[in-house]
């Protein structure tokens, strides 16, 4: 995970999270550019960063780590200006541990089942051609062949492990990865509008709350939708902003 904040919070940051996995903290474009020669899962972003900071991890997400999740941290009330970056959920200040901690992990195992998943897929096709004009004979006596065949198996068990974790948006928030809708224009923008209302989020990925109308006794909804994709949370402000099919983001709150 990479935490991109000033010295005290990216401190803070580490603490809370560093015993569940591996953290890194960069301040300048440099150290940036040194995390991103790592696997990063997770990203933790403050909003308020001088542009030149912001335009580096685009391109760094981009170019060398597509799978990574990117959570942006702001203060309240203060618009999100990522417009290039696809960011998956924005937490307000201030946040708890447990919302931070929450967020993280499982924001985590939806970047580690996808990048799992890419690799299962190159290893099947890796089989597949192998398969193709072979004989029976010559699949058992070939050592590359049972190389793939057992790591395809292993990828497996960890993707369904991975995937016995996964709650229903956790499952909805990959398939929406895997399967991007194409399509710009008008139509395009109604039918994601009438998705965006269908898919909402069952639960709030920072605190927990189930999202319904009415359930906290006084009739009101317990989340806002703000666009389409994007749903705040009214109890603690975490703002969730999914895949969205068009390839476009809403970036005020």
């Amino acid at each position: 995970m990479l935490v991109v904040d000033g010295p005290t919070r990216a401190e803070l940051f580490e603490h809370w999270i560093s015993d569940g996995c591996e953290v890194l903290t960069a301040n300048t474009i440099e150290e940036i550019r040194t995390a991103f020669e790592d696997t990063i899962s997770v990203a933790l972003v403050r909003n308020e960063l001088p542009d030149e900071a912001k335009a580096e991890i685009e391109a760094q997400i981009k170019t060398t780590s597509p799978y990574c999740r990117t959570v942006v941290t702001t203060t309240e009330h203060v618009e999100v200006m990522f417009p290039g970056l696809p960011y998956d959920v924005c937490l307000p200040e201030p946040t708890t541990k447990a919302a931070v901690r929450k967020t993280v992990d499982r924001l985590m195992r939806r970047s580690w089942y996808q990048s799992l998943l890419k690799s299962y897929y190159d290893v099947t096709l890796g089989i597949t051609n192998l398969e193709v004009g072979a004989t029976a004979e010559e699949l058992d006596e070939s050592e590359r062949y049972a190389e793939l065949v057992a790591a395809r198996n292993r990828l497996r068990a960890k993707l369904d492990e991975l995937r016995s974790t996964f709650d229903s948006d956790d499952l909805r928030a990959v398939q929406r990865n895997l399967r991007p809708e194409k399509g710009f224009g008008p139509e395009s923008s109604q039918r994601n509008e009438r998705k965006s209302k269908r898919h909402k989020p069952d639960t709030c990925i920072g605190c927990g709350r189930t999202w319904d109308v009415g359930n906290n006794g006084s009739g009101e909804a317990s989340y806002r939708r703000l666009g389409a994709f994007v749903w705040k949370c009214m109890e603690c402000g975490t703002v969730q902003n999914l895949p969205d099919p068009s390839h476009r983001r809403v970036t005020k709150r």
